[in-house]
């Protein structure tokens, strides 16, 4: 695994020297500065994790299919993977808690992208995801100008 994260690293940085200029977008593909594995029975409690929110990337030149313009600066690496089994019937909120205006940004296992800044008020995401599917589910949170707090990613299924 690290050396593939080197590997996508250093193609990364090969590109950005070749091309004068590249556009950072948000990578599921590098490993995640937080970490979880459940399922869907043990995530009916609810599960959290302290994750730093912002980052420097403007995600205006990322194509990722989403319908509105995505607020908040992120992170390319997520702020928390979440690698999920058992999730069929299940649906699963995703909230962030800070004391910082905040941004979600989820990417479904199934290459879905969502986003959300203010299903709790204003800087405060929270997503619902009706149908997700079992595997990896890569969080981003992010900040409307990039500046890092603490934040806190809590992750709860419940009957779709």
């Amino acid at each position: 695994m690290a050396a593939r994260c080197l590997a996508v690293l250093f193609l990364g940085v090969t590109l950005c020297a070749w091309s004068g200029a590249a556009v950072a977008c948000p990578n599921p593909a590098i490993g995640a500065f937080s970490r979880l594995d459940a399922n869907g029975a043990t995530l009916r409690l609810g599960d959290s994790r302290r994750v730093d929110a912002g980052g420097d990337t403007d995600l205006a030149g990322c194509a990722m299919g989403l319908d509105a313009p995505v607020d908040g600066r992120f992170n390319t690496v997520p702020s928390l993977t979440a690698d999920l089994a058992g999730m069929t019937g299940l649906a699963i909120e995703i909230a962030v808690v800070s004391r910082c205006a905040t941004a979600l940004l989820v990417r479904t296992a199934d290459n879905r992208w969502f986003h959300d800044s203010d299903g709790q008020g204003p800087g405060r995401p929270r997503l619902l995801l009706t149908q997700p599917s079992s595997g990896t589910l890569s969080v981003w949170v992010g900040t409307p100008d990039g500046q890092t707090c603490t934040a806190r990613v809590t992750l709860q299924t419940m009957f779709g």
